[in-house]
C-alpha cells in the first residue's frame, strides 16, 4: 500500500513539472538560437573594423547565399570586396558558416533593410540590402508563444540588442 502511495505521489509530481521543464528546454534553445545570430552580427562587424574592408552576412543554404527573408535555413559571414552586392564573388573569403536553425524555428527581418544581407562597413557601420536604416530580426518557435519571441535590433554603428518581443512571427 505504500508503494502504491509513493508511486502515485512520484507521479503528481511529474505530471506537474514535464510541462514547466518543456518551457524551460523551449526558453533555452530561443536564447541559443538568438545568441549565435548575435555572435555572427559581432563577427562580422568586428572582422570588418580588423581588416579594414567590408564585411557582409547574408542567408545561406550549404554555404551559398541565398537571397530572400528566410534567415532560419543558416547565414554565411563573408568578405564583401567590390562590387559590395551582399553575394560571395570570386576572391572573397568566408569567414564563417552558420547552420539551419532547429525544425520550427523561424528567423525573420521586422522591416525590409536585411531580407537579403547585412554588410559592415571598416569603421563598423550598417548597410542592409535594403538601405542604411536600422531594423531587427524576430526569432520565433511553432509555440507562437508570446514569451518564446524575440528580437534583435541593430542599430546604424552596428551594435546588435536582444530582447523579448511582442511582435508577430511569421
Amino acid at each position: 500500500m505504500e508503494m502504491i502511495i509513493t508511486v502515485a505521489i512520484a507521479a503528481i509530481v511529474l505530471g506537474l513539472g514535464v510541462p514547466g521543464f518543456q518551457q524551460l528546454i523551449r526558453a533555452n534553445r530561443t536564447v541559443t538560437e538568438v545568441n549565435r545570430l548575435v555572435t555572427a552580427l559581432s563577427l562580422a562587424r568586428s572582422e570588418a573594423v580588423k581588416r579594414n574592408a567590408t564585411v557582409a552576412m547574408c542567408p545561406a543554404s550549404g554555404g551559398n547565399c541565398s537571397p530572400g527573408p528566410n534567415w532560419e535555413t543558416g547565414w554565411v559571414v563573408f568578405t564583401d570586396n567590390a562590387p559590395q552586392n551582399g553575394s560571395i564573388d570570386a576572391g572573397e573569403q568566408t569567414l564563417q558558416v552558420y547552420e539551419r536553425m532547429p525544425q520550427g524555428y523561424t528567423l525573420r527581418p521586422a522591416g525590409l533593410t536585411f531580407t537579403d544581407w547585412i554588410a559592415f562597413q571598416p569603421t563598423g557601420q550598417m548597410l542592409g540590402s535594403g538601405g542604411t536604416a536600422t531594423d531587427s530580426f524576430r526569432v520565433c518557435d511553432d509555440t507562437q508563444a508570446p514569451a518564446e519571441r524575440r528580437l534583435i535590433q541593430v542599430n546604424l554603428v552596428g551594435r546588435a540588442n536582444a530582447s523579448k518581443s511582442n511582435g508577430v512571427c511569421p
